[in-house]
Parts: structure tokens; sequence; C-alpha cells
């Protein structure tokens, strides 16, 4: 009996095959429905790592503006900009007349602003009480190539604000060659800038283009004009040296 038995249980392992042996059904939906289980929570952690990848990002561009502040991550990503070097107004600006050269073999005048000089350009037309737009510390560091503008915006936004450009002519019309526009440590795209620009300095540009400018140099800390056509100098003094408001 022992024996019979022994090699009907070696016949019955020899007949066996795993791949013809059918589940039951309950036991076979039971392991399909784990599989559809862990592959919907494989989606939605993949989705949420995605979106908190995303988050982050957003974070840390809106953090590196400045414009909020947030425990930790303000640390990480955001450092107090500071401009190339510190640039005083020059006091005596507005109380002297500027000094033009005549060039009658070139039919132009031509003139000189420092960096000082720009300063005190910028303050007169963007800190005063009228137009408020950026703190005192607004200033303009010239180099050889060009214009750095530095300063703490107030409205609409308050944001440390970083304006590089290169001032060129094209047929006699100004225009600003935009090179980077930084809100705190975050460069903006091209356009946005030229946006933005036109915004804060719109009015002032607008005055610019009524001068027929010929030609602009630059030099390590000063800027030089060239102007053509009938433009006398009263005009150019009235542009850039408005006269104050009197308040009556």
């Amino acid at each position: 009996m022992i024996i019979l038995g022994f090699m009907a249980r070696i016949s019955l392992e020899e007949n066996f095959n795993p791949d013809e042996f059918e589940l039951p059904r309950g036991f076979t939906k039971k392991r399909r429905r784990s599989k559809k289980i862990g592959f919907k929570k494989g989606c939605c952690l993949l989705f949420f790592l995605i979106f908190l990848f995303i988050l982050i990002v957003a974070a840390a561009a809106v953090i590196k503006t400045g414009i909020w502040e947030i425990p930790v991550l303000t640390k990480i990503f955001y450092q107090i900009p500071k401009p190339p070097r510190i640039v005083q107004a020059n006091d005596d600006f507005f109380q002297k007349p500027l000094n033009f050269e005549l060039n009658q073999e070139e039919n132009y005048l031509s003139f000189n602003l420092t960096e000082q000089d720009l300063t005190s350009i910028l303050r007169r037309h963007l800190t005063g009480e009228n137009n408020l737009i950026f703190a005192s510390n607004l200033q303009a560091a010239i180099s050889d190539n060009q214009i750095e503008i530095f300063g703490l915006l107030l409205k609409p936004i308050s944001a440390n604000i970083t304006i590089v450009f290169k001032p060129e002519i094209f047929d006699q019309k100004f225009d600003l060659n935009l090179i980077e526009l930084k809100i705190g440590n975050l460069s903006l795209p091209p356009v946005i800038g030229e946006k933005l620009i036109n915004y804060f300095f719109g009015g002032m540009l607008n005055q610019v283009g009524d001068l027929k400018i010929a030609n602009i140099n630059l030099k390590e800390r000063q800027i030089k004009i060239f102007i053509s056509g009938g433009k006398i100098p009263e005009l150019v003094n009235n542009l850039i040296k408005p006269k104050p408001e009197k308040n009556y």
C-alpha cells in the first residue's frame, strides 16, 4: 500500500502543470483589484511629487524677489542685492546750468553728465513727493559699456530693482538696450523688463525723445551726449532740470 501511494504521488507530481492550473475566481479578481489600486496609488504619488516640485520652484522664485519672506526658505534663496558701488547725488546739479560745448563744423552741442548728476536727475523725477515711486537710495552707476540703475521700489510693490542697459541711438531716436532687469535676485524676461521700464521711466523717455540726440558716449562714471539740430541749451536745461513747482 505504501509503495502504491508513493507511486501515485509521483504520478500526480509528474502530471502537474502550473500553467494549466486555474485559481479560484474570487482569488483572481482580488489579485487584479490589488494591482489596479497599486497603480492608482503610484500615479497619485507621482502627481503629488510633481506638484510639490512645481510649488517649491514657484516659492523659490517668489522668495528670490524679496517681496515676501518665508521662514527658513528666505535664508536659503534670498540675498539682499547690492549695487556695484554707492553713488551720491550731486547737490549742486540743479543750482547751475549745464556746460555745453558747441561744434560749429559738425553742427551739434554736447554736454557731460556724471553718474552723480544722473542720480540727481533720477531722484528728482522718481523720488519726489508728487511722484514717489522709488526710495531715496535710487542711484545710477555708469561704466564704459552700460548704466546700472539700482534702488528700492516702493509701488506698486516693495522690492529692490536692478536695471542694466546700454543707451543707443537709431535714426536720432533714443533707445534703451536692456541688458538685465532683476527684482531682488530674480532676473525677468526681456519682454517683461521692457514693459516695466516703460511704466517707470516712460515720462522721462518721452522728454528725451524730444531732443535730436546724435550720439551717446559712455565712459567710466560719466556719459557724454551729442545733440544736433536747432535745439537750444535752454530747452535742454528745462527738460533735464525742471523747475520746482510753486506751492500757492
